[in-house]
């Protein structure tokens, strides 16, 4: 506050609006705070076509099924075009983007192809606690810091991955991984045809 800055809102579905994806890409970095897959994926592709630097923040609750939580997670990726994806380093696989694709495309023919048991339930019923998403998004700035201003005494290329347990305590950082061979042959080359190289935009 008090400091000149101006925000811009854009209440536009991603996958809907490509206006909107042309706005992101003119951006020097991205944090995705999302909650589906095929979000999470979608700005994955734009940071490794326009060359930004992308910080991914997840949370996930486990309940313990009792009402009670048992286990709460919440993990920072730092995500460098050309290096490993969401996709590389297991955050989600090829099947949970195509559920989650069909759920935002179809969801009757989602929840027909549910109840056969040929997908996974990818439906977000109920969101994480305002305190545990302030927690990971201030976690998110910090690394962002982190590569401005080096003052750790760790490497910046170990704290790719940041997880913290907030039932166990801990915090646990995590190198580079595989590199995604599918966008590496993507890096950088901005505007093509279709969109991002993703027929749904032609």
């Amino acid at each position: 506050m008090a400091l000149g800055t101006e925000v811009e809102a854009i209440p536009a579905n991603l996958y809907q609006d490509k206006d909107c994806i042309r706005k992101i890409s003119e951006c020097d970095v991205l944090f995705g705070c999302m909650d589906s897959v095929d979000g999470r994926h979608l700005l994955n592709q734009i940071a490794t076509f326009y060359l930004i630097p992308y910080f991914d923040l997840g949370v996930k609750l486990i309940a313990d099924g009792n009402g009670g939580i048992d286990q709460i997670w919440a993990t920072v990726h730092y995500l460098q075009p050309g290096k490993s994806s969401l996709l590389t380093r297991g955050v989600y696989t090829l099947d949970d983007l195509t559920a989650a694709s069909m759920y935002r495309k179809d969801p009757v023919n989602y929840e027909a192809l549910k109840k056969e048991g040929y997908i996974k339930n990818v439906n977000v019923e109920s969101p994480a606690v305002i305190s545990i998403n302030m927690q990971i998004s201030s976690l998110a700035v910090i690394e962002f810091l982190a590569r401005i201003h080096k003052f750790r005494y760790d490497n910046n290329a170990d704290s790719a991955i940041t997880r913290v347990s907030l039932t166990d305590s801990y915090i646990q950082k995590e190198s580079e991984g595989e590199t995604d061979i599918y966008l590496e042959k993507f890096v950088g080359r901005g505007d093509l045809m279709p969109l991002l190289n993703m027929p749904e935009f032609s």
